[in-house]
């Protein structure tokens, strides 16, 4: 299609598409303000789309396509880049002169990466006629999403399938459509458009943008990995379990600012960036005191804050552990215990909620994890997930700015599901996967082996929650630590996860007759274990 500054068909189109009631594209189109040839200014978001974009845009679809620009264009990962409501386009200068010059982004992959799409075990024995199977992705493609696929540039333009077809809720209209998604979009089946407007792209550019956005401010999730900032950079955990020396496992409000500071500083030299915190269900005061006083907390948060640490808060800690009333039987939906643990959420979430030192809630510490007796939460599996999926649904509707996880003790437990299938597994509930790693839970099995074991199992961003091996009798003496720590560091950069979160900083002088006080890389004088060396330089 030859055009000018801009073409007649586009013109036309933009002044009539407010006639087209049945599309979600905003205000109707005024007067558009031509700039120069080659460029084209559009006054409903403000934005110029210019050169290559402006070829691409105008002769792939244009405006029922893509929408509209929502930024200017810009360097992202090395590439020229300009949202639009629908996509991310690139421009490859190394294809150029070739269709393949400018190309859509992976916004579907990259924005799912929170998400497990289960492929396919197989290859089906018999296709549904009008449906593909892409051994690629392991998913299948038919009816009107393969007609669209196929007649709009297939593989070239919008990538293989990385789901099966799935009702889910559109963020924007709050109405289910059956959608699907692909490497570079997501397609959505609106059956109540005429032709030929019955499939449509889903408003990934919108979400990416949002998402760039939100990074500025809060940890969000992008193409299985954490990303901090405005540009998106990867970021990588490297930090500690933290109570201080003289008070594990005790409240926020025992804590002395004093110490506290002074063991932060301590941490910052290694090159600290997060720590991991446990609030007890009876912390603040308690019930009594509906929970609030967090005067202690805050203050933690403020010390973390001035050290640029960021905070992953576990809830309900040490609560329904053995031999505590009741650890057998987590609170079914609609009980009176349920009840209470919705309302211990609601007087801590809300009053975090904007706090950008938070990195994430942990719903709950070792839910796999009881007793010696039950390691591994056989007996009771189908509540504790179904109670553990009510809870973090619960804090994602208080708090939508922070991510969620759950520190299981053995990774695997993030994939067991309940006997009954009631309820989701651990791994689908959480916005990054924790995996606990120590030399008793993985006999014969060393850290890589774990990663490399979950990496196969989700794209989700992975984290070494706790790690952490003690110096005393019948585990090993400080050299033992720091081969531990050496190694464990080791396959944490071998894997590229997203890091690592040492038990413990300090060790404990309460505890000095077991293990729990020995985890420290600090020693209760302040001395530095040897294993300082490894945590400090080792990445």
């Amino acid at each position: 299609m030859k055009r000018g500054a801009f073409s007649l068909y586009w013109r036309w189109l933009l002044a009539a598409v407010s006639l087209l009631t049945l599309l979600d594209w905003g205000r109707s189109p005024r007067a558009q303000a031509q700039i120069d040839i080659g460029e084209y200014h559009f006054e409903e978001t403000g934005y110029v789309v210019r050169g290559q974009f402006l070829d691409y845009w105008e002769e792939r679809g244009g405006l029922f396509s893509y929408g509209y620009p929502i930024s200017e264009q810009f360097e992202e990962d090395g590439w020229q880049v300009q949202y639009f409501e629908r996509a991310r386009f690139e421009l490859h200068p190394e294809n150029a002169g070739s269709e393949y010059e400018v190309l859509l982004g992976h916004l579907g992959r990259q924005l799912t990466s929170r998400r497990n799409f289960a492929p396919l075990a197989s290859e089906p024995a018999e296709l549904a006629e009008g449906t593909t199977y892409f051994p690629e992705t392991r998913h299948t493609l038919g009816g009107p999403f393969l007609d669209y696929w196929s007649a709009q540039g297939g593989l070239a333009r919008f990538g293989y399938p990385i789901s099966e077809e799935l009702s889910e809720v559109n963020q924007g209209d709050r109405h289910t459509y059956v959608v699907q998604y692909f490497e570079r979009a997501r397609f959505e089946y609106h059956p109540e458009n005429d032709e030929p407007y019955t499939v449509l792209l889903g408003h990934l550019g919108k979400e990416a943008l949002s998402l760039r956005r939100n990074a500025g401010k809060y940890v969000q999730v992008l193409d299985g990995q954490l990303v901090a900032g405005k540009e998106l950079r990867p970021l990588k955990l490297k930090g500690f379990n933290y109570f201080p020396r003289d008070y594990s496992w005790t409240h926020f409000g025992d804590w002395p600012a004093k110490r506290v500071d002074f063991e932060l500083a301590k941490a910052q030299e290694l090159g600290t960036n997060t720590l991991r915190v446990f609030i007890r269900r009876d912390a603040f005061g308690g019930e009594a005191a509906a929970w609030g006083k967090q005067e202690g907390f805050g203050e933690l948060v403020r010390q973390a804050r001035a050290r640029g640490m960021y905070l992953i808060v576990g809830l309900f800690d040490s609560f329904r552990k053995w031999p505590d009333a009741g650890w057998d039987n987590w609170p079914a939906e609609g009980t009176l215990e349920e009840a209470d643990d919705i309302t211990y959420l609601r007087a801590i979430v809300p009053l975090w909620k904007d706090e950008p030192t938070i990195l994430a809630w942990d719903v709950y510490n070792e839910p796999d994890f009881v007793s010696q007796t039950e390691y591994q939460w056989d007996a009771h599996r189908a509540n504790r997930l179904d109670w553990l999926s009510r809870m973090a649904g619960e804090v994602r509707r208080l708090d939508s700015n922070h991510l969620v996880t759950i520190g299981v003790a053995l990774s695997s437990s993030n994939f067991q599901a309940a006997w009954d299938g009631s309820a989701p597994v651990v791994a689908d509930m959480v916005d990054f996967v924790s995996v606990h790693y120590y030399l008793r839970n993985y006999p014969g099995r060393d850290l890589v082996a774990v990663l490399n074991e979950l990496k196969g199992r989700t794209r989700k961003p992975l984290v070494v929650e706790e790690a952490g091996h003690p110096t005393s009798a019948g585990f090993g003496d400080d050299a033992v630590q720091a081969r531990f720590m050496a190694d464990v560091i080791r396959d944490v950069r071998a894997t590229d996860i997203s890091g690592l979160l040492v038990w413990t900083l300090y060790d404990f002088p309460q505890h000095v007759g077991n293990s729990e006080g020995h985890y420290g890389l600090f020693r209760a004088d302040d001395s530095a274990k040897p294993a300082v060396e490894a945590f400090k330089h080792g990445f």
